[in-house]
């Protein structure tokens, strides 16, 4: 049919083409009509050839007098049939006509009409306002994820009026510029949910979030919703520039601190102390005035990079110190001559010469026996302190003065550009198994350091994290400064460029915690990861098995429970478990059967009954109380288990006594981050690597490694009895939201540890069971009070100084973004 056809159905009614435009990467074909009573018109699309494909359509009425339409098409690089077909009331076909449209034509027509300033370019991208009867769809973020893929992530929304559209099946499919799909896997829909739109009564608002991986060199597609009868078709076309829009906007707000362009800016401008600052800090008389002993031992220092470390000692705003210079390479005889004349300028600079190269360790401890300072800090001979390092240490002794190890955050510095920045977390036993993360100024109290052996050799690239753990070990108290003090300089064959440039520093490492655990007593075996160089996993020998009570609360989605329980079942290594399903407030028939049949088939479940409105809080702890294990996991019933020795995984840490709570590592169904611990912040607690893909390493490989939180999600949390009773299990005023933060928090006010296992892997198929607090204003409200009481309690927890993360990230990131 060209612009002009005008095709009778009868002596009265006729369909009209007018003109065709394109925008969006869309075809917007008007169409003028006059139907005959009772009639629509249905639109059909598909490849032109042999073997045709289908393809999206959709059909637009403009006006209630039903004369006025818009055909809209996907632009493609081929050819397309397109049918009209006219149907009345009973769906019966009065007549239907079929045109091919070309890219060529269709682009010209469509240029000229622009060209024109046709009146039709107010029809361009009319599908953009939100008609009842329409399928609106989005595409939110384009995910850089492994193996060369992207993930497109977004939502189809429907008005939905009757019990028919909210049970039809939507299909979503992605097309490329040929109109073939593109995905080699199907598309994942992550969350279908009604919700009353309170301002229409009897109008529900459909939401599908939908998940579909896609080459990562696509340039454009297209989104198709395909829905059954009677919910309509959308589709979404992402061009080339937004596409591109989208991966840059994903990739700048989850690569970090670590990546970001800004940062040197950053640093000078809004973190390094200012020079007014700096000269109060000279005037400053501490309390507690201790001696710094800061060791360095020298191999072939270059000249200009031993200047510069001296200079940023010497330079120190607080100046009870003494610098030890162990000179390895007496050979050398320009750094002997430099190193000889800087100690006759400043008597605080003792030179240990040394006959022979030792290594790092032993020259290292020769540096140790000659000190003689309250406390003694490590240097490398290529790096720079910034001029208040040591105030801010000194400040950290006044204010606990029974400190015994300090540190600070740390970045990196080439050809005088500051990058990279290490942004640490308080002291974190569980990320400090992960990797060195405490690194540099490792600074220790001398007369702890006396009571210990000092290393041998074989601790070579790891003497300075053998020393954190044994040191660590007998702390009374760990210092955090949470400043930017130190830079680590990037040069050739340094660890700060390449920490593949000493491989052999992962062996070292794995040796210190190894030696580590055999210290303490616990039973495990020490690995390197192979994520990131240097990165190391703690696998704890389970001798016994003690009894695991797994508690999960249900209401009817027996689909849901049943994929849950035959995971457990089915697909968990341990087997010392009780499962209690707590019933609470079922309707639907199949519940019940499942129930009869899962205890007749296995006696580990057992069902319980609540009686009583929907309390997570006062479920659970019925539950538990009613329970036998020695442990037990709080579990929601949208869970399936990914890895089988997933309760090993998080059961190994009880070995050491500290910990009293450990969360796993949840994920979404297209494999992104559900749940990787939580971080409080002013806003609110929030759930860190949201929506990351799950084997993708983040910020400091954090994505990937074991650490401690302030929380874990209720969804899937092992904790010990005698932590539940200690705390009095969970606050039943939490009734729905908040109360496993509220739990972990109090668990970890009792001085026990709260630990993120990564290795722990399930499935969350979020929020199906009892709906989400979105629309709801009962619901709205509900969430306002319990976070209101989770403020109240725990206000600290509201100020953005979340002890597991780092001041410096912006409060609102998931993703350890700089505060700017």
């Amino acid at each position: 049919m060209s612009a002009n056809d005008n095709v009778k159905l009868d002596n009265t009614s006729y369909l009209k083409f007018g003109s065709l435009i394109r925008g969006d990467g869309k075809i917007f074909q008007q169409v003028i009509a006059n139907l005959p009573q009772g009639s629509r018109l249905i639109s059909n699309a598909k490849t032109a050839g042999e073997s045709p494909t289908p393809l999206p359509s959709l059909i637009i009425e403009r006006d209630a007098a039903k004369t006025s339409y818009v055909l809209i098409l996907a632009i493609l690089s081929v050819p397309q049939d397109v049918t009209i077909t006219v149907v009345d009331e009973s769906n019966e076909t009065i007549s239907s006509y079929q045109e091919t449209l070309s890219p060529r034509t269709t682009k010209l027509v469509g240029r000229l009409n622009t060209i024109n300033k046709s009146r039709v370019v107010e029809l361009r991208n009319c599908d953009r306002e939100a008609l009842p009867h329409s399928a609106r769809l989005s595409v939110n973020n384009i995910i850089n994820d492994a193996n060369d893929q992207d993930i497109v992530w977004g939502e189809a929304t429907f008005d939905v009026f009757t019990d028919a559209e909210r049970q039809a099946r939507v299909h979503m499919h992605i097309l490329g510029s040929d109109g073939q799909e593109i995905s080699s896997e199907p598309c994942i829909i992550l969350r279908d949910s009604c919700d009353c739109m309170h301002e229409f009564p009897n109008v529900y608002l459909r939401t599908i979030q939908y998940s579909i991986r896609i080459p990562s060199k696509t340039e454009s597609f297209i989104v198709w919703a395909e829905s059954d009868s009677p919910l309509p078709d959308g589709m979404v076309c992402v061009q080339p520039d937004w596409a591109a829009n989208l991966r840059k906007d994903w990739h700048a707000m989850t690569d970090g601190a670590m990546l970001d362009p800004d940062y040197n800016d950053w640093f000078i401008h809004n973190h390094r102390s200012n020079p007014r600052s700096i000269s109060l800090q000279r005037t400053v008389s501490f309390d507690i005035q201790p001696t710094f002993s800061i060791v360095v031992p020298l191999y072939h220092t270059p000249l200009t990079f031993l200047d510069e470390m001296i200079q940023s000692v010497l330079s120190q705003t607080y100046s009870r110190f003494e610098l030890i210079l162990v000179n390895s390479t007496t050979e050398d005889l320009d750094l002997t001559l430099a190193v000889d004349k800087y100690a006759k300028s400043d008597k605080r600079i003792k030179v240990i010469s040394l006959n022979t190269n030792l290594g790092i360790t032993e020259n290292t401890n020769a540096g140790i026996r000659s000190a003689t300072g309250d406390f003694i800090a490590f240097l490398d001979h290529d790096d720079i302190l910034e001029p208040d390092i040591l105030y801010q240490y000194v400040v950290g002794i006044n204010e606990y003065p029974t400190t015994d190890l300090l540190y600070c955050d740390e970045d990196k510095v080439q050809d005088g550009v500051y990058s990279a920045p290490n942004l640490k977390p308080d002291f974190d036993w569980d990320r400090l198994y992960s990797f060195n993360y405490v690194c540099h100024m490792l600074t220790v109290r001398s007369s702890v350091l006396n009571t210990l052996e000092l290393p041998g050799s074989e601790f070579d690239g790891a003497q300075d994290y053998h020393m954190t753990l044994r040191v660590a070990e007998k702390a009374r108290n760990i210092f955090h400064a949470r400043k930017v003090l130190y830079h680590w300089r990037i040069h050739d064959g340094s660890v700060a460029s390449n920490a593949d440039a000493k491989s052999w520093t992962s062996d070292a490492g794995t040796l210190a915690i190894q030696t580590h655990f055999d210290r303490i007593g616990v039973h495990a075996h020490v690995t390197a990861r192979d994520i990131s160089p240097n990165t190391y996993k703690v696998n704890y020998e389970l001798f016994d098995k003690p009894l695991i009570s797994i508690v999960i609360p249900n209401k009817d989605a027996s689909a849901y429970l049943k994929r849950c329980l035959d995971s457990i079942l089915h697909g968990t290594s341990y087997d010392n478990l009780e499962i209690i399903v707590v019933e609470n407030n079922s309707s639907e028939p199949e519940t019940f059967e499942y129930y009869d049949q899962v205890v007749k088939d296995d006696p580990r479940v057992k069902v319980l009954r609540y009686q009583g409105e929907f309390n997570y809080s006062a479920i659970n702890n019925w539950a538990v109380d009613q329970s036998t294990g020695e442990y037990v996991i709080l579990l929601n019933n949208d869970i399936k288990v990914i890895s089988p020795d997933w309760i090993e995984q998080m059961l190994g840490h009880f070995l050491e006594k500290r910990v009293g709570i450990v969360g796993a590592k949840l994920l979404f169904p297209d494999n992104t981050v559900q749940h990787a611990g939580v971080r409080m912040r002013p806003a609110g607690p929030n759930h860190i690597f949201l929506r990351y893909p799950s084997d993708m390493p983040g910020y400091l490989s954090y994505n990937l490694v074991c650490r401690q939180c302030s929380a874990v999600t209720g969804a899937c949390l092992m904790v010990s009895r005698e932590a539940f009773d200690d705390v009095g299990g969970l606050d039943v005023g939490f009734r729905v939201a908040f109360n496993d933060v509220d739990f972990c928090l109090r668990v970890g006010a009792t001085g026990r540890s709260v630990v993120w296992e990564p290795d722990a892997l399930l499935y969350h198929y979020e929020s199906v069971s009892r709906g989400l607090d979105d629309l709801d204003n009962t619901k709205l409200l509900r969430l306002k009070k319990e976070s209101g009481t989770l403020q109240s309690r725990w206000p600290e927890g509201f100020t953005g100084e979340d002890p597991f993360s780092s001041v410096s990230f912006d409060y609102e990131t998931l993703y350890c973004a700089l505060r700017k």
